[in-house]
């Protein structure tokens, strides 16, 4: 990632920190759209404030990945230098590019924050907002709640991945509470919509997801060992897997090794499949490390507590 100078950092600390403050206004909107009398009124706030948020995100973006130049006008930057174009911003007369121009930079090869599927996402949040702010149309209860949801998926997916862009090797829900605080996120992490885009953003990017042993939503990213949505990342060893006899799934099965061994529970412990959310009792042999599932007659032959077979031998606790 390129480094950027002084002037840099502090411009893209503003844009981001407004990014956010109409980001923030514009979800609010879009959860008082779940409840609210005047359900139109409340989604035409939240688009125009997305919309604010996105052009302010997409300008964070470019400035950080590329520099000052490609987001202030072209003659300003091509008849100025350095210095002459930070006063230039101090006496508020820096000119900027426009969005589509943004967004064209965006669809450059290097731009790797954005599929081609992304800009349809971006294109169809136009869509929406064009209808309602435009147009002034008016709409339905169901129409208003698949938009709901498609809006707040573009909040995550779009708007909130520009901002995040692996900030700080951060993890993304730990980003998302950092910069919207606690209070507002908890109040997030409650709307359905937001959950629903979480899990869709986790099964884009991840190999393999499944249902998170500790918040149950399916955005557990099983090749990183993170969930997307309630952060929760095990140290190496904590959480020990095996496969699922019931789906078939290699590896989906996960269990507790920090206390299968624990005096008292024999050397078993409640598992659950990610895949399919089978709950077998594992056994894991304490000798040998080979799992089992306990009360199951697919095995030939199997260690049990104070034999391992892979040894041939007993063993005391």
């Amino acid at each position: 990632m390129r480094r950027m100078t002084d002037f840099e950092r502090k411009l893209y600390n503003k844009v981001e920190h407004n990014s956010l403050l109409f980001l923030e206004e514009g979800v609010k909107k879009l959860m008082e759209g779940n409840c609210q009398v005047d359900i139109t009124d409340a989604m035409v706030l939240a688009c125009t404030n997305i919309q604010i948020s996105l052009e302010l995100a997409m300008r964070a973006y470019i400035l950080k990945n590329k520099g000052l130049e490609y987001i202030i006008d072209k003659k300003q930057k091509e008849k100025n230098t350095d210095e002459e174009i930070e006063k230039l911003y101090a006496e508020n007369r820096l000119k900027v590019i426009e969005f589509e121009t943004m967004k064209n930079q965006l669809k450059e090869k290097d731009a790797s924050v954005f599929k081609k599927e992304d800009f349809q996402i971006i294109d169809e949040f136009q869509i929406y907002r064009n209808k309602l702010v435009h147009f002034c149309c008016q709409l339905e209860k169901d129409e208003t709640r698949k938009m709901r949801e498609r809006l707040m998926y573009y909040v995550v997916r779009v708007v909130l991945c520009l901002l995040y862009d692996n900030y700080d090797d951060k993890r993304p829900a730990e980003y998302f509470e950092e910069i919207l605080g606690w209070d507002f996120f908890r109040i997030l992490n409650n709307d359905q919509g937001y959950i629903r885009a979480i899990e869709q953003l986790a099964k884009e990017r991840a190999d393999e997801i499944g249902r998170c042993p500790i918040c149950f939503k399916k955005a557990y990213s099983v090749d990183e060992e993170l969930c997307y949505f309630c952060n929760i990342q095990p140290q190496n060893g904590e959480w020990g897997r095996t496969d699922c006899l019931e789906c078939g799934k290699k590896n989906m099965v996960i269990y507790d090794r920090l206390n299968i061994h624990v005096k008292g529970n024999q050397h078993s412990i409640s598992g659950m499949c990610q895949n399919c959310d089978s709950r077998p009792e594992i056994f894991e042999c304490p000798k040998c490390g080979q799992t089992y599932w306990m009360y199951s007659d697919t095995y030939d032959w199997m260690c049990y507590d104070g034999h391992c077979t892979t040894y041939d031998q007993d063993y005391v606790d």
